[in-house]
């Protein structure tokens, strides 16, 4: 990966990260972190565990002129295996890819995750709506 590719990709982390974390933030918190606060993760090559953990999540930021969904989504489901491997106490069960969208704002960007998660997170959802 050429310098220029990298760095542009380290942007687009960086812009979801800080966005994540703004509009995340809870009701009355002016300082410090929400406990779900995003975060970069370090690049560890081969098993290489996302480019960022949120919550329960660990997110593949993509900015990339070509969308390649199925790539991006397989690498997401990937590096999620590799973190829960590598932190067996986590509690990190989603993945997604966050995908740059062309000429807009980083809060419309794509999040793409797989049908089966999609049905999961609502159960998770549904269940605390009614309780």
């Amino acid at each position: 990966m050429s310098s220029r590719a990298k760095a542009k990709g380290t942007r687009w982390e960086s812009d979801i990260v800080r966005y994540l974390n703004e509009a995340l933030r809870p009701a009355g918190v002016l300082d410090g972190e929400a406990p779900d606060h995003a975060q970069r993760l370090v690049q560890t090559g081969v098993s290489d565990q996302g480019d960022i953990r949120v919550g329960r999540f660990i997110l593949q930021a993509k900015d990339q002129a070509a969308y390649d969904l199925s790539g991006a989504v397989d690498d997401a489901r990937n590096q999620l295996a590799h973190y829960q491997l590598w932190h067996p106490t986590s509690d990190a069960a989603f993945s997604a890819a966050v995908i740059k969208r062309r000429r807009r704002g980083i809060a419309e960007g794509y999040v793409v995750m797989t049908l089966e998660q999609f049905a999961r997170l609502s159960n998770i959802v549904s269940a605390r709506i009614t309780t």
